[in-house]
């Protein structure tokens, strides 16, 4: 049986699984489980994409059949752990867009999650990378019971001590608190915020930056946070470096998906995007740039790895010439290895890099550079471009070489392309292209291209005449305006493009195509009829015929038979013309019927795809106006602390006013006082002089009597007779000697105690001049602040 059930195509496998999952959910039978394993088994070995492609409705089913086997299957079955490898390699395989669009599954998972013993390590962790793969980009529209049971559960998993588990729950909660207002209220209510912050951040550097990714989100609840530092965001940026470093050797695509959406998040918050723009951010670029080594065959890797770094250019300030510089360098060494496709991300990575520089005015060595770096990646481009043509399923890829070569036109680094070819490669994009928005998108980028490449060739010139000479062309060119599927940045093209010549615009647009309707053909008689001589021997032969029923008469029945018979053949064909005119009438009623009915069908799908968007929209809606009045009560309980702090200042100031006034008093008194100190001073000073006089005068008068005394001593060795009286006056004299220098000691003391007191007179004078001088700013400063009030 399990031969058999291998040698089915996948398409008639997952029939069969849908078929078994039918069975199951109306019967509930053992044997159809059985089944549904035997199928599971041989789906998981099924690896392709296209298969797996989410726009088929067999596969559609299959997820529906499957959410619902999940919602009723216990964790202790083995199909629930079979359906998850299942979902698992189909969220691997399909885009998280799609997923998005109509899948569900994170409520049946998270209640299965939340039924899972604690030990089932390794089906929680199944589980948890299950759901890491379906929570990109997932929107709460409601507070419901099972997002309440997921928060929970995965904060406890991140307080538990499995570091697997931890980083996968930090992840998981992470993602899905991205821009949902209603689940980063859900972990504040329900969640202990206290033991967040105490949560250990600097074991692992993956598990640290996800913490981190965490309280950057609650934070834009919060509109009294203040913004990071420097050196933290610095340090964030760092750690991102490192952590995309082990994932590129890991080829993990959801973490460098992850933290492209983190760079874009930070650089839309006005806090962090302010101090994203004022880093110096060569360090870190170039830190990121050494990272790829395209050695293996991973463009998908290749391809988010210049996601992340399309997101980090857009959102860093900087000198964009050597940013460009740095960053053409390792996009040439991937357009350089095959496979070539898949490279809109380092395309669109260019474009971001080149789109500082046409800003900016380049010297004549700058533009020598840009000529040089242009002319190694336009071969790599043109490859990329012909390539891209042919496949349909690279039409985006298409849109963004064409939107390369627009800027490039616009620095004058691309006059070397040829017009015959690139029309040609256009055509084929053109005509291979399914979507519409991407058949206008590509027309209007390749004719911005022809506009600006025609001024100075030829060859361009009469590929724009021609190309907006083309109906085609014209009508999605116009679909652009007015679209909500496109950026402004291709309106405002499109605008430009129908400017020099609105009216052919206007002649070849069709906004209302006309329905064409049957009409009935008219009546078609016989030429035997047709003329006034049949219609006059027509009313002969019914004259007749009224004159013969009259008279009774049988005579004549051979000149009136074959009038009667001429007078059937008449009504023969009127009765066919009639008829024929009902069939057309009947045809064209029939077709209009045809068309109102498919009219009725594209209505109603489009009336039940507009009440899904206004479900999708009133839930968006009415969360935002919950975000808004919680957004209103926070202002409102800002503005009432500011109106508190506001009073507690208006009474300080008037306190400060008051103690102002008395110290306008204080100093007004103490002025009054170093007036007069001052005047005392100056006596002193006064006095001083005069003391410094005498003193001049007294040691002149010491020194005149010391010339005295030794003229004496002269005199007393010539005069021994005299000694006794001169040695009396020697004692009077030595006597009287030392009281004038007594007297001189007692002066210059009395002298020094008052320049002891002149000091401290004028300390004093200081300190009231600096209390004057602080008295005064405080004044001032009073009446500045009372005035701003």
């Amino acid at each position: 049986m399990a031969s058999e059930v291998q040698r089915k195509k996948p398409l008639d496998q997952i029939r069969a699984f849908n078929f078994a999952s039918n069975e199951y959910l109306t019967k509930n039978s053992d044997r159809n489980l059985e089944e549904l394993d035997k199928v599971l088994n041989v789906l998981t070995q099924i690896n392709s994409s296209e298969v797996w492609d989410l726009s088929k409705g067999d596969v559609c089913t299959l997820i529906h059949n499957s959410a619902e086997l999940l919602n009723q299957l216990d964790y202790k079955n083995n199909v629930t752990w079979s359906l998850v490898n299942l979902l698992t390699k189909v969220a691997e395989l399909s885009s998280s867009k799609q997923w998005k669009k109509g899948y569900q599954l994170v409520p049946v998972l998270s209640r299965l999650l939340h039924s899972l013993p604690s030990t089932t390590h390794k089906k929680t962790i199944k589980l948890l990378e299950l759901l890491q793969l379906l929570v990109e980009d997932f929107e709460v529209l409601s507070m419901e019971t099972y997002m309440i049971t997921l928060v929970k559960d995965l904060y406890n998993f991140i307080s538990g001590d499995d570091p697997r588990t931890q980083f996968l729950a930090a992840f998981i909660l992470s993602s899905i608190l991205r821009k949902n207002f209603l689940a980063l209220k859900i972990m504040m209510f329900h969640c202990p915020m206290e033991e967040f912050s105490t949560l250990r951040r600097g074991e692992d550097n993956q598990m640290s930056l996800l913490l981190e990714t965490i309280s950057f989100r609650l934070e834009q609840v919060d509109l009294s946070s203040p913004a990071p530092s420097s050196s933290g965001l610095l340090k964030i940026l760092t750690k991102i470096s490192t952590t995309l470093n082990q994932a590129f050797r890991e080829e993990n695509n959801l973490i460098f998906k992850f933290f492209t959406n983190f760079i874009r998040d930070i650089s839309e918050c006005v806090k962090w995007g302010s101090v994203l723009r004022e880093l110096d951010p060569m360090d870190i670029l170039t830190q990121i740039l050494s990272i790829p080594q395209f050695d293996r065959n991973s463009p998908v890797l290749w391809e988010v790895y210049f996601g992340f770094l399309e997101a980090l250019v857009s959102s860093i300030s900087g000198d964009r010439l050597t940013i460009f510089n740095k960053v053409v360098k390792v996009v040439l060494s991937r357009l350089e290895v095959k496979p070539n496709y898949d490279v809109t991300n380092a395309l669109s990575l260019l474009i971001s890099a080149l789109q500082g520089v046409v800003s900016e005015d380049l010297t004549a060595a700058d533009r020598k550079n840009l000529k040089f770096q242009a002319d190694q990646a336009l071969p790599c481009l043109q490859t990329v471009y012909n390539s891209s043509a042919q496949d349909a399923n690279r039409s985006e890829c298409f849109c963004t070489c064409v939107r390369l070569y627009n800027l490039l036109a616009t620095l004058e680094l691309a006059t070397s392309l040829q017009s015959e070819s690139m029309m040609k490669m256009f055509k084929k994009a053109f005509s291979g292209c399914n979507k519409s928005e991407l058949r206008s998108e590509m027309t209007v980028e390749f004719a911005t291209l022809a506009l600006t490449l025609s001024a100075n060739s030829k060859g361009w010139t009469k590929l724009k005449n021609d190309l907006l000479a083309n109906q085609e062309y014209l009508e999605a060119i116009s679909a652009v305006i007015g679209s909500q599927d496109h950026s402004a940045d291709t309106v405002k093209k499109a605008i430009a493009i129908i400017n020099p010549n609105p009216d052919s615009f206007l002649q070849q647009r069709k906004l209302f195509p006309s329905v064409k309707e049957t009409r009935p053909e008219p009546l078609q008689y016989s030429e035997a009829f047709s003329t006034t001589e049949a219609r006059d021997r027509v009313e002969e032969s019914v004259n007749d015929l009224r004159l013969a029923a009259s008279r009774l008469s049988l005579d004549e029945e051979e000149r009136i038979l074959p009038q009667v018979l001429e007078m059937q053949d008449f009504l023969g064909y009127r009765d066919q013309a009639q008829i024929r005119a009902l069939r057309g009438d009947l045809a064209a009623a029939d077709e209009r019927l045809k068309n109102k009915t498919w009219i009725i069908e594209n209505l109603s799908q489009e009336l039940d795809q507009t009440k899904s968007l206004l479900r999708v929209f009133s839930a968006r809606y009415s969360t935002s106006r919950r975000e808004l009045k919680d957004i209103r009560s926070e202002h409102n309980s800002t503005s009432r602390n500011a109106e508190e702090r506001i009073t507690d200042l208006t009474s300080g100031l008037q306190e400060t006013e008051k103690q102002l006034t008395s110290e306008k008093e204080i100093t007004e008194r103490l002025t009054g006082e170093n007036e007069k100190m001052k005047s005392e001073l100056e006596l002193i000073v006064k006095e001083r002089e005069c003391l410094d006089q005498k003193l001049k005068e007294a040691k002149t008068a010491i020194s005149k009597r010391d010339d005295k005394l030794k003229r004496m001593m002269k005199q007393l060795e010539e005069e021994q007779c005299k000694r006794e009286d001169i040695e009396k006056k020697h004692e009077k004299l030595s006597k009287s000697h030392a009281s004038l220098e007594t007297l001189c000691r007692n002066q210059e003391e009395a002298f020094k105690k008052k320049e002891k007191h002149l000091e401290e007179t004028l300390g004093e004078l200081h300190e009231l001049k600096t209390i004057r001088d602080a008295i005064f700013n405080l004044s001032k400063s009073g009446a500045t602040s009372a005035g701003s009030g």
